[in-house]
């Protein structure tokens, strides 16, 4: 019974993790936030907070073209030797005997053998990135490519690799990440009391009769002109709003 529920158990934490959106953030960050922010962000999210030696963003970025050309000597050789060849054979003896197409035959078998000692061109250019990890440790990492395109600065990218992360992996602004993550409306609204500044005389502008509160203890609160929030009584009355 008892290895039952925890096979159970385990079933419902997995399909729990499997359904939940994944949060990935950085050390620093995470570091920088409250024990209460942290457990909220981890009943709605799996967060994955990275290795922040790991992790970095491109400063700066130079290229270097290293491509070389083809040569094509050993093709040029080897139709002159060919030509050269057939001239000298065709001629030999007391009754020379020359073609025309045979003479271009021979040049060409020539140029044929003679480009096996031929190189093709490479293209291939060196590119040294600066990047600044999540520790604020400066790096340069080369790299060699076949093509001119390079990793743009400013993007996040995995190390050494260069891989391009998820951009919140690399923002270390906590101010921009609460913003993003914390203070999004929730299922019951804006507060009301984050709206407009508390007053003492808060009970002075608004009576309403507790007896007529829903369900629940929330009410709709108009605060300003336009803003209709579901907020609890306290926090109408906080803000100065009116009940609806």
């Amino acid at each position: 019974m008892r290895r039952a529920a925890l096979i159970v158990f385990l079933c419902c934490i997995t399909d729990a993790w499997a359904t939940a959106e994944l949060l990935r953030t950085n050390e620093q960050v995470w570091s920088a936030l409250s024990e209460s922010e942290k457990a909220s962000l981890q009943a709605k999210y799996v967060v994955d907070v990275a290795d922040s030696n790991r992790y970095g963003v491109i400063i700066d970025a130079q290229a270097l073209d290293e491509s070389t050309p083809g040569t094509t000597g050993g093709a040029a050789i080897g139709q002159a030797y060919g030509s050269a060849l057939y001239v000298d054979n065709a001629f030999k003896g007391s009754r020379p005997s020359y073609s025309a197409t045979d003479h271009v035959g021979a040049a060409l078998l020539g140029a044929l053998i003679g480009s096996a000692m031929d190189a093709p061109p490479v293209k291939q250019f060196r590119f040294r990135y600066t990047v600044r990890d999540l520790s604020g440790s400066v790096k340069q990492i080369d790299r060699v490519e076949g093509q001119s395109f390079r990793q743009p600065m400013g993007v996040c990218i995995s190390i050494p690799s260069l891989s391009l992360e998820t951009q919140s992996i690399c923002d270390v602004d906590i101010g921009s990440f609460r913003a993003r993550y914390l203070l999004k409306e929730n299922d019951k609204g804006t507060r009301a009391a984050d709206l407009v500044p508390k007053t003492k005389n808060r009970k002075s502008q608004i009576s309403h009769d507790d007896s007529l509160l829903p369900q629940g203890g929330v009410v709709r609160c108009k605060v300003g002109p336009s803003a209709i929030v579901a907020v609890s009584l306290e926090e109408c009355l906080n803000a100065e709003g009116k009940v609806l």
